[in-house]
């Protein structure tokens, strides 16, 4: 009897140890199965791009699920500069981590006393199985830093791209010394494989869209060099333009020239071989000006003007000669060109010359009729904005213009007044404008109809 009662004691007890088992497994299987589900979603939403930033999250909780572990976190590999070897590991994501744990994670490097810097300088999955006891922790700085967080063992597995690329690192902790299984591991690494590709994906499109910001960077810069070009061309071609207009035209003043005076030598030269010779010498005067304005006018056409020699100029020997070369039309209308000492500036001396003669010659000729023309030239310096300026204002008693085209009679072929009573092109204004700009300056016109007009021009003070 006593026998039979043990004999129906242990087969309970078998029976209950099998139960236990059975249940036991399914408990395991049920749990293992959940893991896969948890994998294959994650799947899902990594190839349906739900956000990087919140897939990194995910990757790290699916860690904690999968590994049972307190805490996860994930890291991307920054390759050294220099050497282009493993330089240093940032956060990307964590679970469970306080903000502090956070930013004193930041950054890991090959020298940090924890798995994934023992990972890094490794190159292959760490598990530190109690930090208490591993030989190399006994020494890094960062193990007190562990235990206070409660944090008693870890393991680190690297993330490597489908070529071999190292990208990073997923990592979990736990509260209590561990040495996971390695059913958890081969589900890690399946995790690991999905993060590695997250973070390459990542990098791809980074990558893609600091070079598309370089092109654009670049394609802007190509852009503004194609315009400045084209617009120091279409100057270039809008003064070569007006040059080649108003040099025919300023031109006949001294050919103009040299046909009175030849008349006046050929009646002359039976009379008085002194006068014979004061005309001969204006008539070689006048010629030699023309050369001088004819290769003025090719030197500027065959260089950009910024390239044109700046040189110390005198205004008074400038406006000399421009007297010199109106002396014929001066002495018709009987006028006046009056100014008081002038300074010495510093321009291009072909540009400066043409400036002020088309200021003269248009106050000789819009003059009013009976009227003797006066032109005044006075020059003072002031500054503004803390930039010193040569102020010259030439004005005339002519006949003027309606202030209402003050600005539009720098416009080129504007004319006020109808080409049958004043010729010219209508561009000798536009030039005008055109050369103080390229000295930096600026023009501005003034007047009264029938009572004359001024131009006050403003040139910047340069070191002569």
């Amino acid at each position: 009897m006593h026998k039979l009662r043990t004999s129906e004691t242990y087969g309970q007890t078998q029976y209950i140890d099998e139960y236990l088992k059975s249940a036991s497994g399914k408990e395991q299987l049920e749990a293992e199965l959940a893991d896969a589900r948890l994998l294959h979603q994650l799947s899902i939403q990594l190839i349906q791009e739900d956000g990087t930033a919140g897939l990194y999250k995910k990757i790290v909780e699916a860690a904690v699920a999968i590994m049972r572990s307190n805490y996860a976190s994930m890291q991307m590999l920054y390759p050294d500069p220099v050497t282009g070897g493993p330089g240093k590991l940032r956060l990307l994501a964590s679970s469970n981590f306080t903000p502090e744990a956070e930013k004193f994670w930041e950054w890991v490097y090959r020298h940090t006393g924890s798995s994934c810097g023992a990972a890094l300088r490794a190159e292959r999955r760490v598990i530190i199985e109690d930090f208490r006891t591993d030989e190399y922790m006994q020494t890094a700085p960062t193990l007190s830093v562990f235990l206070e967080a409660g944090i008693y063992s870890a393991q680190s597995t690297p993330l490597y791209s489908r070529s071999g690329k190292l990208l990073g690192m997923i990592s979990t902790h736990w509260n209590f010394p561990h040495n996971p299984p390695q059913r958890h591991l081969d589900l890690l690494d399946i995790l690991a494989r999905q993060a590695a590709d997250l973070i390459e994906r990542t990098q791809t499109e980074e990558a893609l869209k600091e070079s598309e910001a370089r092109l654009r960077v670049l394609t802007s810069q190509l852009e503004t060099m194609v315009t400045e070009r084209t617009k120091e061309l279409q100057h270039s071609n809008n003064d070569l333009q007006q040059f080649a207009h108003v040099a025919s035209h300023d031109l006949k003043e001294p050919v103009r020239k040299i046909r009175t005076f030849g008349l006046r030598l050929r009646s002359e030269l039976e009379a008085s071989t002194e006068n014979a010779k004061k005309y001969t010498e204006k008539i070689l005067q006048a010629a030699q000006r023309m050369t001088t304005m004819i290769e003025g006018v090719m030197c500027y056409s065959s260089h950009n003007a910024a390239e044109m020699e700046f040189e110390v100029l005198d205004l008074d020997t400038i406006l000399s000669d421009i007297r010199n070369d109106l002396e014929v039309l001066i002495t018709e209308k009987n006028a006046s060109i009056n100014y008081g000492q002038l300074p010495k500036i510093r321009g291009v001396r072909v540009m400066i010359y043409q400036l002020f003669y088309n200021l003269i010659n248009n106050s000789l000729k819009f003059s009013r009729p009976s009227v003797a023309p006066v032109v005044t030239i006075d020059v003072d310096t002031l500054c503004s904005e803390g930039i010193p300026y040569t102020r010259i204002v030439v004005a005339d008693n002519g006949i003027g213009f309606d202030p209402v085209y003050s600005e539009i009679i720098f416009k080129t072929f504007t004319r006020l007044h109808p080409k049958s009573r004043y010729d010219g092109a209508g561009l000798g204004l536009s030039l005008c404008k055109n050369i103080v700009e390229r000295h930096g300056g600026s023009i501005l016109a003034g007047g009264a109809k029938d009572t004359g007009a001024s131009f006050t021009i403003m040139l910047p003070v340069k070191q002569l």
